[in-house]
């Protein structure tokens, strides 16, 4: 499986191997002490008796009874551990057996019944809650986010909310601003503009970067990394991208000035920002990029800075627990999908790269443990300068997401982690995190399955919706082809 070259290669390799292994056995027992199987049994058993029913009040009753997106303990990880491609063939049959109540119901309730359908579209989507994935860091990784947004889009797992931090953002901001035809077009060809990095060269690279360093205090040039974000994206604003995709980008900067709160920019918070000003400066990561102030666009298309007094703005990925609480109250997030690509929190979180049960993990954790000690005293005494603060926040950027994918780095990667992008290094990367997020669509197409069919229903009726009301009164749609958030 490690070398396959696309998902289905990987698929057929996976059934193979759950083939010989005889885990079917495994997915064919329905019991386990991970969840509740009688419960889930009895859901479904009810479900099918009642699947063609004509009485849609008895069918929107039981539906919302069971719209829980962990219903029975049917998305506990241990559930997903034992076999790469799915789980217990009961959850598997409980989650396509509500889908098809789902639709059955839609159809079933015609054309004449869309306040019906409505309320319930719109409250059960209020109370399961909605899916963010979350990209985030990677400097020279960062480009396994490409890949982990590839294998969930081809399978239609792609979640609306994204959010972006460092080079998280910049992917996501790409993302976003492309629609599904455009942007598997845009991975599968890897058409992306790098004429920015290639112009200054190779030749001199690392002593540039040194010099820069030592005059600067950060390695990179941040006037080449927007040069090359808006060239592949241009000067789109949030609302824009929003407008023209249905993606709800969210990208989080944190001012450079002392006391003020990290900002989340998205198309409520920042409509008019620009993107890849927005981008470029969750990039500014201590030591790496230098700050960078804020763009947005007026009616005319002429770019000046959000805000008046020019304040320079930084990457603010280590406040992603306020991100998460944030999100939730915009979006109505509760369910967090995280790429995790930063190359000092990767070593922790994979277990391919070092085993929890080994001496080495032991000796970095403890190292990292002391480390993390002797920090907080030196900064308790007012030793440790504010440039050396702000690199202790950076440190403090992980989480774990309801569902986390890590890539697999080799000690070989992280010597080209500070190297400008190619095509060649760009197309691996996408494939490591297709190859990390592989194994997970299984966990993450039952957790997400539910929540992205009654979506599709959703902007069905908000389609046809605006259709009407263009027939009605053409003025009165004249530019707004939004599509409808659920907050």
């Amino acid at each position: 499986m490690a070398e396959a070259k696309n998902y289905n290669e990987w698929f057929r390799i996976a059934k193979e191997y759950e083939r010989m292994s005889g885990v079917i056995e495994w997915q064919r027992n329905p019991k386990s002490s991970y969840y509740d199987s009688d419960m889930i049994a009895n859901k479904l058993h009810y479900l099918k008796k009642i699947e063609h029913s004509s009485d849609s009040s008895l069918l929107l009753f039981h539906l919302r009874a069971g719209m829980i997106r962990n219903l029975g303990g049917i998305v506990d990880p241990h559930l997903y551990s034992n076999c790469y491609t799915g789980s217990k063939i009961l959850i598997h049959d409980y989650l396509k057996e509500a889908v098809k109540i789902i639709k059955h119901l839609m159809d079933d309730l015609g054309n004449n019944a869309n306040t019906m359908k409505r309320e319930f579209l719109t409250d059960t989507i209020k109370a399961y809650g909605r899916t963010a994935l979350f990209l985030i860091g990677g400097v020279g990784f960062g480009t396994t986010h490409l890949g982990v947004v590839k294998a969930m889009l081809e399978k239609r797992l792609l979640p609306r909310v994204i959010c972006g931090s460092a080079v998280g953002a910049v992917v996501a901001s790409l993302v976003c601003v492309l629609d599904d035809e455009e942007l598997l077009e845009l991975l599968n060809e890897v058409n992306i503009d790098l004429s920015a990095f290639e112009k200054i060269g190779s030749k001199g690279s690392l002593r540039r970067k040194i010099v820069r360093f030592l005059k600067h205090g950060y390695l990179f040039d941040v006037n080449i990394l927007e040069e090359c974000i808006r060239a592949n994206i241009g000067d789109i604003t949030f609302y824009e991208a929003y407008s023209r995709t249905g993606r709800e980008l969210n990208i989080v900067v944190q001012s450079s000035r002392k006391h003020e709160v990290p900002l989340i920019l998205s198309h409520l918070t920042a409509p008019d920002v620009v993107i890849w000003s927005a981008a470029s400066a969750s990039c500014a990561i201590p030591g790496l990029y230098d700050s960078v102030p804020l763009l947005c666009k007026d009616a005319k298309g002429n770019l000046s800075h959000w805000h008046a007094t020019g304040i320079k703005w930084l990457d603010s990925s280590f406040q992603t627990e306020k991100t998460i609480v944030r999100l939730s109250e915009l979006f109505n997030v509760n369910h967090i999908i995280v790429s995790q690509a930063n190359p000092y929190i990767v070593p922790f979180l994979q277990p391919t790269y070092c085993n929890k049960n080994g001496i080495l993990f032991f000796i970095l954790k403890f190292g990292m443990e002391e480390f993390r000690h002797r920090w907080y005293q030196l900064k308790e005494i007012g030793f440790l300068p504010n440039f050396i603060l702000n690199l202790q926040k950076v440190f403090r950027g992980a989480i774990r997401g309801d569902v986390t994918i890590v890539p697999s780095f080799s000690k070989f990667d992280y010597l080209h982690l500070l190297e400008n992008p190619t095509v060649d290094s760009i197309k691996d990367g996408i494939l490591k995190g297709e190859k990390a997020t592989w194994p997970l669509l299984a966990s993450i197409e039952a957790r997400c399955l539910i929540e992205f069919t009654l979506q599709e229903f959703y902007d069905k009726m908000s389609k046809a919706k605006s259709q009407k009301q263009v027939q009605v009164d053409p003025a009165a749609f004249s530019a707004k082809k939004r599509t409808k958030s659920f907050h």
